[in-house]
């Protein structure tokens, strides 16, 4: 096949050949003029995608935008899957984290509340493998009780004036005694709660094991502060008679679980 070294040279010629652009606005007036070639053209383009193809790259290997477009980050490495994996179960973690400290505000707000309806049902789900009852002795007036759950050490030392009874709203044992006597941790536990209230007055919250939560009203002074493990016997406030629903200086003392009403008479012995 013979080659017609006259069209190669016209070929040539063309694409090296010359041209101008020239730019006009509406009213004809020259604005602009470009000189190029078609070679000049044709690398403009080639270089452009060139730069192109090196953005995509560099963006899909050096940034984890391919894990969010379907079909692309299926088939990462193992170190990536092993990184989305870690983040899924801490994500879960995180999750349940919140879940469990949103049932402990919620049992919180509803130990909290000074709701007095009688709809409440008296019977506790504290359920004791067994109960051994404690005789006060002489000897050792702070006595403990001890239970198939746990030892319940007595929060304070007096009269009890006002027993628990669901019927009218009043889900604890008040005990008289005098101003500023120590008031004691029932069992081992955390301080979750320590502040002061209008109605209740300076009150301090403890929470034991098997979600056994006890709360201690009206004191004059905290001893404590949230985040303190506090050993059972350990004085945590100073009884008093802050708030306003107190006559006198007296312990306002409760017990729950799971977010319900325990009477303390069954398992401390005042």
């Amino acid at each position: 096949m013979l080659i017609n070294r006259d069209k190669i040279k016209n070929f040539l010629q063309n694409i090296y050949h010359p041209y101008r652009i020239v730019v006009y606005n509406e009213h004809l007036e020259r604005k602009a003029s470009f000189k190029l070639t078609i070679v000049n053209l044709i690398s403009f383009f080639a270089t452009l995608i060139c730069i192109v193809l090196l953005l995509e790259y560099l963006l899909f290997a050096f940034t984890p935008i391919k894990i969010i477009i379907p079909g692309i980050g299926s088939g990462g490495s193992s170190i990536e899957n092993a990184k989305l994996y870690e983040n899924d179960r801490k994500q879960d973690s995180l999750e349940q984290i919140i879940k469990e400290y949103n049932i402990k505000i919620n049992s919180l707000k509803k130990m909290m509340s000074d709701s007095t309806s009688s709809e409440r049902s008296s019977k506790s789900i504290f359920y004791l493998a067994s109960y051994t009852s404690a005789v006060k002795s002489e000897k050792n007036p702070d006595s403990m009780i001890s239970t198939g759950n746990g030892i319940f050490f007595p929060p304070a030392r007096g009269y009890i004036t006002d027993h628990f009874s669901p019927g009218t709203g009043h889900y604890a044992t008040d005990i008289v005694t005098s101003r500023n006597a120590p008031v004691k941790a029932t069992m081992d536990g955390y301080v979750i709660f320590a502040e002061w209230s209008a109605s209740t007055g300076n009150v301090i919250i403890l929470q034991h094991e098997k979600n056994l939560i006890s709360v201690y009203k009206h004191n004059s002074v905290l001893l404590k502060k949230v985040g303190t493990f506090v050993h059972s016997g350990e004085a945590i406030a100073l009884v008093g008679n802050s708030g306003e629903l107190t006559t006198g200086p007296h312990l306002h003392f409760e017990l729950w679980q799971n977010g319900e009403p325990l009477n303390p008479e069954q398992f401390v012995a005042f």
